[in-house]
């Protein structure tokens, strides 16, 4: 196998060695700069480091610290790192940072920013992430800096703090503060959650981790040290990422006893788990940590090691690389030694000293004078063998290694030789400008940077304009000689010493700063196929190289003749040495076909060429599958048998065959087109000289009719002849469009060979002159001659007939008038096809003639297609568009007089019918150009114009009449004055017929002018129309309207005897012109502009003609009433008028319209137009009318909407606004305390007639509406004053007011109690249906807050005083609230307020002396009555009671002896119930709490209860709960209480026996039954009511209820004990059954021992 490497001088070499790669090296990407200063990469190399006292005292070498960091610091001072991934690099500039990718093949920058510039630029380090997303850089200040893809620095950290500001700025950049060893870590980061982890080495062996927190910072996680294995420093270090170690590699102290048997050890390479806890670091290796030497750093032990003399290790470690699959570990050694250590085992697998390297002492021609001269670090001895060290190493694989020298050159070792003794990237190694470091792998390759530094000299340029570099100049003149050094440091000591001019050392020439030129440069150094590597040969146009790589791999060298034949201008000699090389045969052919020399002889040859390719033995050979897909070239010499014996062998239906037999025929038809071309150019000879292939290209690549119709079109006539004689056969069906394709420009007779004519026997003659072709044998083997198809549609059939012929003529001449616009060439063409018997071309040849006139003679720009469109009297007019009008009658008899011969001639009769066209189009506008067509035609004229007079006055009639123009009345009078006269002549029928219709115009031209007198100017036509109308009366009155419109709207305004004047001019026209328009409605007219003229005086002239009576007269006809004759005040006699008068009705109804006018537009009531309208109304008589009445009504109420409520608004909205009772309320609102003004809206909305409202139903509206007003301006006193009013006129309205009256808590009060329930009871019978619920809810309330005063004046103040205020404040808040609603929301009491009154109240009873009225009744009446006495003695305190007023001892007394029941002896009942008998019985007890009917009032019943506080209190309290009940429901009212409901028991029952029953049998709680009963006097009246009551308890479970109340009590107390005995009652249905039966019994048996 051969190996071929690509060098970049182009040079190829090849060379017979075994498993060699292909590689390419492609630059990426270059910057340059120029630098006015020593460019330098470390102090040991730098120029001006020769006179160092190093140099100068003596040539000591260097130790291994030093010559690690030599050459550390020799290469460039940039540096690059690739991502994890490959797809991302960085590269670190001086102060720049850039990102690129992938993508572009590094070529473009994806990211940039600035970073701090390190005096130490070789000592920084880079690292990526695992997931190539961070980028990590450590400088020499101790700072680790992240950046992310777009290098955009996100955060940073320091290992180191920052120094003090004693010291010296120097220190923030050192070289301690290096690292050796930097990147990411995901091992540990697996087992928790930090994102990444990055550990960095650095020289003194300390070993920091960082961890990635949330926010994109890095944070100390935490730090360890390797010191004490290493005191003299650590040279290199490196993660192992798969397991999970850190090697290190330094200067190891170990005992003795161990050197020799580790090697590892010995050249101080130790590996480090990684580990979760402290010490975070494990050493792992076979030597017991013991056997290492410690660091001591005491001064004892300092000592020791000076005096034992003890000499540093000579070798060392300063490179560690990993392969990728981590299986080995390479080093690069001091002595430029290649070691290669197993992972994880660290057993030596490779040892490449120097000398044992293949091509080590290789040299470099590339590696420039700078570079040398740096690394040559003695100034008077070569370049030593320093520049062969390795300076960095990679893998390519795992068994390749990429090594770098100092000298530049770059080799790939392979690990399977013991000693490498071949370089896989050839013969020699890739060279560069200088030492390169280089990337992992990535891809097919890796990348590498180097750094070409050369001195600026003086540009000189060579003819051409480039640089010429001189070779000769290097950087050795620019150096300094020790020897002149020390001479001259010499001569200044002596002259120093001495002071002797002799000694004086010679001025020294300021030296001119050298200028460099730097250059860096990233490659990708990749491998390559062969494939590849030929295919860049060929497009870098390295032909032999690719036709050696053809033969060596087997390639195919077709591709290189293809590109050489595709580069080369075609040739004969182009041909044979490449395109006869090619075998293959498809591409041969097509390059044939597509190819087009530049001369004919080329193009005929190469055409040739393909032709034979195509010939019959190659197509036999095709047919027999004997060609292989090759081009065979065949000469008439091979054929050894007959051509017919030959054609039985060619398979046709083969598809190559096919495609042969397709090329062929293309090359056939080619070199036919090139020798009509070549006939085209003037023959052989001056084809030579004219060919062009563009023009041949065309020819060819179009079908023979497209290239007709080409020539055609650049009106080549010479080239169409030939090629129709050459190729008729396929022009033939595209003729005619051959002919088409003249430019329209082109003269006819220039073409007018080609024309197309037909014979006098009707045959069709085109193109006879035409060459016959010889086939050729394809056509034969196809059995066919197809035709070579066209992009052009066949128009016509192939026998073409006349008229076909016809049509295209037609076609064609307007295609030449439309598209150029040439009137003559379209012209030409028709004559040219009327001399070729086209007879049908008369037509056009007469309108083309015409179009010729008007375009050449009168300048008229028309087409003919526009001239065929327009009519005959459109035509005149463009025969007469250019006449002015001095010369309109001369160029009327030039042109337009001999064209209406022209047509009378051939249509009798059309002279009249054109002339009246053209006139009547022409007066339409101005009537200036007939009238002096009617002057040159009036009688007496010679030679007229329109001699016949008849048709003349027929042809005057016609203009004025068609006449659009209101402004030609000077006109029409003229052209009436050249009509003859009536009397003149001989008078015939039609002259008659015409002087009758003039009589007739003149009419209407006397009616135009009293219509141009008041500026309503009207056509004759115009008027005509309206008289023969059948709308005639509307027509009539829209324009007497419209001339009084005009009249009354002149400027200036027109005076009173000018309005006269017009009534008189209205008549004149009525007359003449329309006399069948009724008088009246003239009169009408008239009057109806008067009342609108704006003007008192003019609206005062149409008082005469009104009716004042009353009474209609009207005929029989219905018309007017009477017409007199009268002497007017306002109209003179002289005018002698018959003054109308309008009926009184019609009258009437014209000042209302015209008052209302006024009105409308009025913008207010100070408006003039309001006084105008008073006028108006002011002409009728009675203004008692309702009409005017109701006017006079609307103006007051504008009145008092501006004046008195200052509501600015217009009169029109007034009129319009439909509801009026809204635009009253609006009146009010729009000013503050406007519902007080009660007088002036009741005349306000009785001036508006809302809906014929009566006077009563308009008050309770105001009313109603001043006190809703009120109520939101929380008016109330003005509120009861309305509400006084409404019941005092017994309105049935404003039921809202009373209930928000009544409801209202303002203080101090309007209302007292009593007026409030009376104000809702007011409501309460005016409210609609719906609403009730609501008021009563009002009412309700409004009774409790009567109560609860009630309750407040009964109990005392200390104690009661609080709970009355509380309880109070809470009701203002809700009664507040609750009107400030509308009346008609529902009222919601607060059930939780409710409960706590009533609670509150309840308690009431426990206190003093409510407390000690209940525990009286226990114990008896007497102590009843004493505390009824002191609780009337409180209540009368409150009251105010005089003691002398009423004597309450003898009160008590008297109520004891005749009106209490106490004990419960007698059966008490209302009165009602006791008949006269009963009244007096002993037995019975007439009722206190209702009516006696011995009086008509119920003082007896309120005396009773007011003398009973206890009674009164609990009775209001219990009220207080039923109106609870009603308002909240049953769910939402509280409990009823024991107390109130035991009290109003042992009240009510001793006095009314159903009351208290009542009560009694509303408590279903059986415990309180109990004590109730207990307290009950023990004799048998009482005893038989707790029985009865009783037993309606129990059997009301079990029998319907008003069966029970039916039933006598006895019975009822019978069948409840016989049931309870026989156990007929179940206790199950009711749990308190049981207890009553308890009860039951016990007062039966109770009863039982009263008897006994």
């Amino acid at each position: 196998m051969l190996n071929i490497s690509g060098e970049r001088d182009g040079d190829l070499n090849v060379s017979p060695v075994t498993d060699n790669i292909l590689y390419e090296l492609v630059c990426c990407s270059e910057w340059k700069e120029e630098v006015e200063e020593s460019v330098t990469t470390s102090s040991s190399g730098s120029i001006f480091s020769y006179l160092s006292p190093r140099t100068l005292m003596g040539k000591k070498p260097l130790n291994t610290k030093e010559a690690i960091d030599w050459l550390k610091n020799s290469g460039p001072q940039w540096q690059f790192a690739v991502s994890v991934d490959g797809k991302l690099v960085s590269v670190l500039q001086g102060n720049v940072l850039e990102t690129r990718s992938l993508k572009d093949n590094f070529a473009t920058i994806f990211g940039k920013c600035p970073v701090v510039k390190d005096p130490l630029p070789n000592l920084r380090c880079m690292a990526w992430s695992r997931d190539s997303t961070l980028l990590a850089v450590s400088f020499t200040n101790g700072t680790i800096a992240f950046y992310d893809i777009m290098a955009s620095q996100l955060s940073s950290v320091r290992r180191y703090s920052l120094p003090s500001q004693e010291e010296s700025s120097s220190k923030l950049f050192m070289k301690e503060n290096s690292l050796v060893g930097l990147f990411f870590s995901s091992e540990r980061v697996k087992k928790n959650s930090y994102p990444n982890e990055l550990i960095s080495v650095d020289g003194k062996g300390c070993i920091m981790c960082y961890r990635q927190t949330s926010a994109d910072q890095f944070v100390l996680n935490h730090e360890s040290s390797v010191r004490k294995w290493y005191p003299r420093g650590v040279n290199a270090a490196t993660l192992v990422e798969s397991s999970g170690i850190i090697i290190i590699a330094g200067f190891l102290e170990l005992d003795s006893s161990i050197n020799g048997q580790e090697p590892s050890v010995e050249n101080g390479i130790t590996a480090w788990r990684l580990i979760n806890d402290v010490p975070h670091y494990k050493l792992v290796f076979t030597v017991d940590t013991n056997d290492f030497k410690m660091d001591s750093r005491n001064l004892w032990s300092s000592a020791l090691s000076v005096l034992t003399f003890k000499q540093a290790p000579t070798d060392a470690i300063f490179k560690l690389v990993s392969s990728q699959c981590t299986k080995y570990i390479a080093g690069i050694h001091v002595s430029g030694t290649v070691s290669i250590w197993c992972l994880p085992s660290l057993k030596l697998h490779r040892n490449w000293p120097l000398k044992l390297q293949f091509q080590y002492h290789t040299e470099n021609p590339r590696f420039n004078n700078r570079w040398r001269l740096v690394f040559n670090r003695w100034n008077n001895e070569p370049v030593d063998d320093w520049r062969f060290f390795p300076y960095d190493i990679n893998w390519w694989n795992e068994t390749v290694l990429v090594v770098s020298r100092v000298n530049g050159c770059t080799s790939l070792l392979s690990l399977d030789e013991e000693i490498p003794t071949k370089n896989l990237l050839g013969d020699s190694p890739e060279m560069f400008e200088s030492p390169v470091p280089v990337s992992p792998r990535y891809g097919k390759g890796f990348l590498c940077m180097e750094c070409e530094i050369r001195l600026k000299t003086e540009e000189r340029r060579d003819a051409n304009g480039e640089i010429i570099q001189n070779p000769n100049i290097s950087l050795e003149s620019l150096s300094v000689n020790n020897e002149g050094v020390l001479k001259s440091a010499t001569q200044e000591v002596l002259f120093w010493l001495t002071d002797n001019e002799r000694f004086r050392p010679p001025r020294r020439r300021r030296r001119r700063q050298p200028v460099w030129r730097i250059a860096h440069r990233l490659f990708s150094l990749r491998s390559i196929t062969p494939l590849e590597l030929f295919h860049q040969k060929i497009d870098a146009e390295e032909y032999g190289e690719a036709l050696d790589l053809a033969k060596v791999y087997n390639l195919d060298p077709d591709l290189v003749y293809q590109r050489q034949w595709s580069r080369n201008r075609v040739s004969i000699h182009s041909i044979n040495d490449y395109l006869r090389k090619i075998k293959k045969r498809n591409w041969v052919l097509q390059e044939c076909l597509e190819r087009v020399p530049d001369n004919i002889d080329a193009a005929r040859e190469l055409l040739q060429f393909g032709l034979k390719g195509t010939d019959l033995s190659a197509t036999v050979m095709i047919s027999e599958g004997r060609d292989k897909g090759e081009f065979i070239s065949w000469t008439p010499d091979d054929l050894d048998i007959s051509q017919e014996e030959f054609l039985l062998l060619v398979d046709p239906n083969n598809l190559e065959v096919k495609l042969v037999l397709k090329y062929r025929k293309q090359f056939l038809y080619f070199l036919d087109i090139l020798d009509t071309y070549e006939l085209m150019l003037g023959g052989p000879r001056m084809a030579e000289e004219n060919f062009d292939e563009d023009v041949y290209a065309k020819l060819r690549s179009r079908s023979p009719a497209e290239s007709a119709m080409e020539m055609a079109r650049s009106n080549d006539t010479s080239g169409l002849r030939i090629i129709l004689t050459h190729h008729w056969e396929d022009i033939e069906p595209h003729y005619l469009q051959v002919l088409s394709s003249f430019p329209e420009t082109t003269c006819p007779h220039d073409y007018r060979d080609f024309l197309p004519e037909v014979d006098r026997y009707g045959g069709v003659l085109l193109w006879s002159d035409t060459a016959s072709k010889e086939k050729d044998w394809c056509e034969t083997v196809l059995q066919t001659v197809d035709k070579r198809k066209s992009s052009i549609s066949t128009v016509y059939s192939d026998s073409l007939n006349v008229e076909q012929i016809t049509t295209w003529y037609e076609e064609r001449i307007r295609e030449i008038e439309r598209y150029s616009g040439i009137v003559s060439h379209a012209l030409d063409l028709t004559r040219l096809g009327i001399q070729r018997n086209i007879t049908e071309l008369a037509v056009l040849q007469d309108n083309l003639e015409t179009v010729e006139v008007l375009v050449y003679d009168v300048g008229v720009d028309i087409t003919l297609e526009k001239l065929e469109e327009l009519g005959y009297s459109e035509r005149l007019e463009l025969l007469m568009s250019s006449a002015t009008d001095d010369a309109f009658i001369n160029h009327f008899r030039k042109f337009l007089v001999p064209f209406l011969q022209k047509w009378n001639e051939k249509e009798p009769g059309a002279r009249y019918y054109l002339l009246d066209q053209y006139l009547t189009a022409v007066g339409e506008k101005d009537l200036k150009k007939v009238l002096q067509i009617m002057e040159n035609s009036k009688p007496g004229t010679p030679d007229p114009i329109v001699p016949n007079l008849a048709e003349l006055m027929k042809l005057a009639y016609n203009c004025i009449y068609a006449c659009k123009s209101v402004h030609e009345v000077d006109n029409i009078l003229a052209i009436l004055n050249c009509l003859p006269e009536r009397n003149r002549g001989a008078l015939n029928d039609s002259l008659k017929e015409q002087h009758d219709s003039i009589d007739e115009l003149e009419l209407h031209y006397q009616g135009a002018k009293i219509l141009l007198k008041y500026d309503v100017p009207m056509t004759l036509d115009q008027i005509r129309q309206i008289t023969i109308d059948h709308e005639f009366e509307d027509k009539c009155m829209d324009l007497f309207k419209k001339l009084c419109l005009a009249g009354r709207l002149r400027k200036p305004h027109m005076k009173v005897t000018e309005w006269k004047t017009m009534l008189y001019d209205m008549l004149e026209l009525q007359k003449k012109v329309f006399s069948e328009f009724p008088l009246e409605l003239c009169f009408e007219i008239y009057v109806a502009d008067l009342l609108k003229s704006g003007s008192a005086d003019i609206i005062n002239l149409a008082r005469d003609f009104f009716d004042k009576t009353s009474e209609k007269q009207v005929s029989d006809d219905g018309s007017f009433s009477r017409l007199i004759r009268r002497v007017s005040s306002a109209y003179s006699t002289s005018f002698a008028l018959y003054l109308y008068q309008i009926p009184y009705a019609k009258g009437l109804q014209m000042i209302l319209d015209a008052a209302q006018n006024y009105f409308d537009s009025a913008s207010s009531y100070s408006d003039p137009d309001i006084d105008l309208a008073k006028v108006c109304l002011n002409l009728m008589q009675d203004l008692k009318e309702p009409e005017i009445a109701q006017m006079f009504d609307l103006i007051d109420a504008v009145k008092i909407l501006n004046k008195d409520f200052r509501l600015e608004i217009l009169p029109l909205t007034v009129r319009l606004t439909r509801d009026k009772i809204a635009l009253v309320k609006t009146a009010m609102e729009n000013m503050n305390g406007g519902y007080k003004k009660i007088q002036q809206l009741l005349k306000l909305i009785l001036f508006l007639h809302p809906d014929d409202i009566s006077f009563e139903d308009a008050e309770s509206l105001i009313l109603d509406m001043s006190g809703s007003a009120a109520l939101v301006e929380a008016d109330m006193k003005f509120c009861a004053q309305v509400c006084q009013n409404i019941v005092a006129k017994g309105y049935q309205t404003g039921w809202k007011i009373f209930v928000q009256l009544a409801k209202d808590q303002s203080e101090p009060p309007v209302l007292d109690h009593e007026s409030k329930l009376a104000s809702i009871n007011y409501a309460l019978n005016m409210c609609p249906n719906d609403e009730i619920f609501n008021v009563l809810n009002a009412k309700c309330l409004i009774e409790m807050r009567s109560l609860q005063s009630r309750v407040a004046e009964l109990s005392p103040e200390d104690e009661s005083g609080d709970l009355e205020e509380s309880f109070i404040e809470e009701q203002d808040d809700q009664t507040m609230s609750a009107s400030a609603t509308s009346a008609t929301t529902p009222i919601s009491l607060n059930p939780l307020k409710l409960h706590e009154f009533i609670s509150a109240t309840s308690k009431l009873i426990n206190i003093n002396p409510v407390k000690g009225v209940a525990s009286a009744v226990k114990s008896g009446g007497d102590a009843l009555f004493q505390g009824a006495k002191t609780l009337l003695k409180t209540s009368k305190e409150q009251s105010g009671w005089d003691e002398d007023d009423v004597d309450l001892d003898e009160l008590l007394s008297s109520q004891d002896t005749e009106s209490k029941n106490i004990s419960m002896s007698k059966e008490s009942y209302p009165m009602v119930y006791f008949s006269d008998k009963e009244l007096g019985s002993p037995f019975f007890h007439t009722s206190n709490f209702f009516f006696k009917y011995d009086t008509f009032s119920d003082s007896s019943a309120s005396l009773y209860i007011r003398s009973n506080p206890s009674l009164e209190l609990c009775l209001i309290l219990d009220k207080m709960w039923h109106l609870e009940r009603t308002v909240l429901g049953e769910e939402g009212c509280g409990e009823r209480n024991f107390s109130v409901t035991k009290q109003l028991v042992l009240e009510i029952l001793p006095e009314d026996i159903p009351l208290g029953l009542a009560i009694l049998l509303s408590i279903k709680n059986v415990e309180a039954l109990e004590i109730i009963f207990a307290d009950f006097p023990l004799t048998p009246l009482a005893l038989a009511i707790i029985l009865y009551s009783l037993s309606m308890m129990i059997q009301r479970s079990y029998a319907d209820i008003d069966t029970i109340y039916k039933k006598n009590p006895n019975q009822l107390i019978s069948e409840t004990e016989a049931l309870i005995d026989n156990g007929e009652i179940k206790t199950v249905a009711e749990k308190n059954i049981y207890e009553l039966i308890s009860l039951f019994k016990e007062y039966k048996d109770k009863l039982s021992d009263a008897f006994s």
